[in-house]
């Protein structure tokens, strides 16, 4: 099993992160962006989304 990083967000300069959040379109009066999971499996991308964004999130 993977650790988790201690930086969650991706950053491009070191490769270090877990998470990559975009911006899937500008919306008036509101904005919307995505996440995606980088992982070294579909499950533990899947477990990473589930457990440990939510809990980044404080929800």
């Amino acid at each position: 099993m993977h650790s988790f990083s201690p930086r969650p967000l991706f950053d491009a300069g070191s490769g270090d992160g877990q998470f990559l959040l975009y911006n899937v379109g500008p919306l008036i009066g509101s904005g919307k962006f995505d996440v995606i999971a980088i992982a070294r499996s579909p499950d533990e991308a899947n477990r990473w989304m589930t457990e440990r964004l939510p809990e980044l999130l404080g929800i």
